[in-house]
């Protein structure tokens, strides 16, 4: 039997007829799958995008498993082209019996129209790092802020300027490229107590994430403790003394020869009196509704993703299979900086995980560079991405 294998990027690992990402062959032992699986040859295609599974499907060629981001993933599950996890093929049978096979609130994080439709080869909750350095330099205490207005009042002390008002070191970095403003207004609707789509009417415009979002501008504008062009690498070389970002990130902050500040770690930030809230996303294996080797393919995903494998795999590049099992607790060892990002499974909702999630997520980066960039109103570029967001509905 040959089964096909769609991977998200080009790996140079090889592990004898088995290539998966990220894994490190000094560690991963295939004996064992391989025993198990002794009739199936995995072929492994990598820069496999989605809209190659779409020509695949389309073609006849559909791989058996494809990797894909949540983000990504909605369309297929509304189409039926992805089929819903086979929890027979992991030793379960009931929602509570799976629920059990993750940490804590994890599972939250991986439910898409009702059911669980991929085993994560990766989960990324939002936090919040510290350069201590510059906090003792700006005479802060060493501990991070739980909420969004404990965290400006921080990032004012800690800002520095040239004489001309340029920001040298930052009060805040939040990550304005690729997707990351979508991920940061998904946790600012989400934590006005709403969802960004209620009865199939988006809820930017709402009036209370307005004010969620007039705080996110302001971040740049009034406050002007967060530089328009700042980045993570902002943070990383030192220049910043708050970074809000995600867990795969500690792959760097561990780093000695990138990071050389000390550090520490918090949970996402929160509104006063508001809900605690934050965004995960995910990439996971999913298989094929029309493959006829799908219990093989669950099955082979389990053994890929057992809690031996993912200590490997969080342990080589600090992302995340929750899967439940003592090994979290060696792999965290004794340095508390990880532990943050785990409990913010609790409270970590799904990213923007639609089937025109591209178009929106797209909408909102359009939105976010008007605040931040045009100083608009936020009253009227939420208005319209309101708008917009019905007509790509």
């Amino acid at each position: 039997m040959v089964l096909l294998l769609y991977c998200r990027e080009v790996s140079a690992v090889r592990v004898e007829r088995v290539q998966i990402d990220r894994i490190n062959p000094a560690a991963y032992n295939p004996r064992k799958e391989q025993a198990e699986f002794p009739d199936v040859e995995i072929n492994v295609e990598y820069n496999a995008s989605t809209d190659k599974f779409t020509v695949a499907v389309a073609g006849g060629v559909a791989p058996d498993i494809v990797i894909l981001a949540t983000r990504a993933a909605g369309a297929f599950v509304e189409s039926g082209l992805v089929a819903p996890l086979d929890r027979e093929a992991f030793g379960v049978r009931s929602d509570e019996e799976l629920r059990n096979l993750f940490y804590g609130g994890a599972i939250n994080s991986m439910y898409m129209s009702d059911d669980v439709y991929f085993m994560p080869t990766e989960v990324t909750t939002l936090g919040t790092f510290a350069n201590l350095d510059l906090l003792a330099q700006a005479g802060l205490h060493p501990v991070i802020p739980e909420t969004w207005e404990g965290l400006l009042e921080a990032a004012k002390r800690a800002v520095r300027r040239d004489a001309s008002g340029v920001i040298t070191k930052g009060g805040i970095v939040l990550n304005r490229h690729y997707i990351w403003p979508s991920l940061y207004w998904a946790a600012f609707v989400r934590q006005a107590g709403i969802d960004w789509l209620v009865n199939g009417e988006p809820q930017f415009s709402h009036p209370d994430v307005i004010r969620n979002i007039e705080f996110y501008q302001s971040l740049y504008t009034t406050e002007a403790v967060a530089a328009p062009n700042a980045s993570n690498g902002t943070f990383f070389a030192g220049d910043a003394a708050f970074y809000v970002g995600g867990q795969y990130e500690l792959a760097h902050m561990f780093n000695p020869e990138r990071v050389r500040f000390e550090w520490a770690s918090s949970g996402f930030p929160h509104f006063e009196g508001g809900p605690k809230v934050s965004t995960s996303y995910a990439w996971g294996m999913y298989v094929y509704s029309g493959s006829p080797v799908q219990r093989t393919a669950w099955e082979i995903i389990n053994a890929l993703t057992t809690p031996e494998n993912a200590r490997v795999w969080y342990e080589t590049s600090s992302l995340l299979i929750p899967r439940a099992g003592d090994w979290i607790i060696d792999a965290l060892g004794d340095d508390p900086r990880r532990l943050p990002f785990i409990h913010e499974f609790d409270f970590a909702r799904m990213e923007i995980a639609h089937p025109e999630s591209g178009k929106i997520i797209d909408a909102i980066l359009g939105a976010e560079q008007r605040l931040v960039n045009d100083i608009q109103p936020v009253r009227s570029v939420l208005e319209q991405l309101d708008h917009q967001i019905r007509a790509i509905l």
